[in-house]
């Protein structure tokens, strides 16, 4: 008899529950006006944005192609030492070098 009572008890306590529940106070889909005022002001966030980078990357493009123009003495006339499997005894070799 007690169970029952308890199992009356907690359906009274879900009803109540249920019942204060609060809708939603607002819709999930946006207006079409909404979505092209915010692509408006993201597009042109993000103008200013690659504008800035443009400028900056003019500026430090001539540092680069400065520094890359010059020939270091032992570089083989190798653009950033890319080359084939012929360089990898060579690395392990300098690098026992510098430990001795």
């Amino acid at each position: 008899m007690r169970d029952d009572v308890t199992f009356h008890y907690a359906i009274a306590q879900s009803n109540r529950l249920i019942g204060q529940a609060k809708s939603i106070a607002h819709t999930a889909i946006r207006s079409v006006g909404e979505q092209i005022e915010c692509f408006a002001v993201a597009r042109n966030l993000f103008g200013v944005q690659h504008f800035i980078e443009l400028l900056l990357d003019i500026f430090y493009t001539d540092r680069f192609e400065m520094e890359l123009q010059t020939a270091r003495q032992d570089g083989h006339r190798q653009l950033l030492w890319i080359s084939g499997c012929q360089q990898k005894l060579h690395i392990l070799r300098r690098l026992f070098k510098r430990f001795q």
